[in-house]
């Protein structure tokens, strides 16, 4: 896992790991944008952008990239659940996804 610094290095970032989502949630074309802000220094996905307080790590933008694909009001839920599994295996791998959901449990 890795560190995005720069906006426009998250940017290109969360692009690409649209663009190689493809059709497996058809919300992956929809447009995101990457902005500072302070949501209580955490990152947030909120109607197609994403807030984030500064640097942040690649498993977090992937959670709020898990957000923008299933949408508002599934908060943490089975579906939210299974578009960040599908975007961890994605772009980590299946040995980190399976770390990380054995770490959460």
């Amino acid at each position: 896992p890795y560190i995005l610094r720069e906006i426009g290095e998250m940017q290109v970032y969360v692009d690409a790991v649209l663009q190689r989502v493809g059709t497996a949630y058809s919300r992956a074309a929809w447009p995101v944008t990457v902005r500072t802000g302070t949501m209580q220094g955490l990152a947030t996905h909120q109607a197609g952008v994403i807030i984030v307080p500064g640097p942040v790590r690649q498993v977090t933008m992937l959670h709020e990239v898990a957000h923008h694909l299933v949408g508002s009001g599934q908060e943490h839920g089975q579906v939210f659940l299974d578009a960040f599994c599908f975007l961890l295996e994605q772009e980590m791998g299946a040995d980190i996804k399976n770390r990380l959901l054995y770490e959460l449990r």
